[in-house]
């Protein structure tokens, strides 16, 4: 009887493939149920953006008023972090972006400040 002792110190290149292909079948898995509460968090900041844009455009409201500055009806939430705006404040550092396609929000100015996102899936009417 002659055996043939074998230095079997490493996995195979047919295992190796077998427990990458399981981790692949797993990670997509994963991602297909992390998918709908991905869109839920994304309502859930853009409508926490809303939030404070509608704050810092009562603000705008309240220093157009102070300083009798006619103001306008419809506005970008990208004039509100620009210095150049009617009242020279930038009320943010960077303009606040739908996390959902980077759209960007416009402000609707009656009595009050209405904030709409432009991405449809988000989008509130005034």
């Amino acid at each position: 009887m002659n055996l043939i002792l074998r230095n079997n110190k490493g996995f195979t290149l047919l295992e190796l493939v077998v427990v990458v292909v399981i981790l692949a079948i797993l990670m997509l898995i994963a991602i297909f149920r992390a998918r709908p509460h991905m869109e839920e968090s994304y309502a859930v900041v853009c409508n926490n953006n809303r939030r404070a844009i509608e704050t810092s455009a009562l603000f705008y409201m309240g220093e157009c008023i102070s300083r009798a500055i006619p103001l306008q009806s419809t506005m970008d939430v990208v004039l509100l972090a620009d210095e150049t705006n009617d009242v020279g404040i930038a009320y943010f550092s960077k303009a606040p972006v739908c996390p959902a396609d980077g759209s960007t929000y416009i402000i609707y100015f009656s009595s009050d400040a209405v904030v709409v996102c432009q991405n449809s899936e988000h989008q509130e009417e005034p």
